[in-house]
């Protein structure tokens, strides 16, 4: 026969179990571990395995959703190999940066040279075989 305290804490650990499982934790941490699951409903360990069938249910639960887990660690190595591409795409825009940098200052060195070359010395030049030529 079950006493007021324990369907208590039957309740409170099945409230617990829901707001755990549903990614709703508000006095831990928010991994499905039965520590956890004691913490959220404010009950000892010692009175979370003597609810027999909370534990069972648990069990059940907690391996029902081992592929949203395996989804999530699926995202998190997806998004690791995404931020790595993105830091090899910002060290290669660095270095484009520097390229266009380089051969921009490369580009004003040369056309001041010319400049300065064609400046002053600039020689008509000569068309012979022209019927005007003397």
């Amino acid at each position: 026969m079950q006493t007021n305290n324990s369907k208590d804490s039957e309740r409170r650990l099945q409230d617990a179990m829901n707001r755990l499982l549903g990614g709703d934790a508000r006095y831990c941490d928010g991994r499905l571990t039965k520590t956890n699951l004691a913490r959220e409903a404010g009950v000892s360990q010692a009175t979370l395995y003597r609810a027999k069938n909370i534990l069972a249910e648990w069990d059940q639960r907690v391996f029902e959703t081992t592929p949203r887990n395996a989804q999530v660690s699926r995202l998190e190595a997806e998004l690791s190999k995404s931020r790595r591409r993105i830091r090899d795409l910002e060290r290669q825009n660095t270095d484009l940066r520097r390229q266009v940098t380089s051969a921009a200052t490369v580009i004003a060195e040369l056309s001041a040279r010319v400049d300065q070359d064609v400046s002053g010395r600039v020689v008509p030049l000569r068309v012979t075989g022209t019927p005007d030529s003397p």
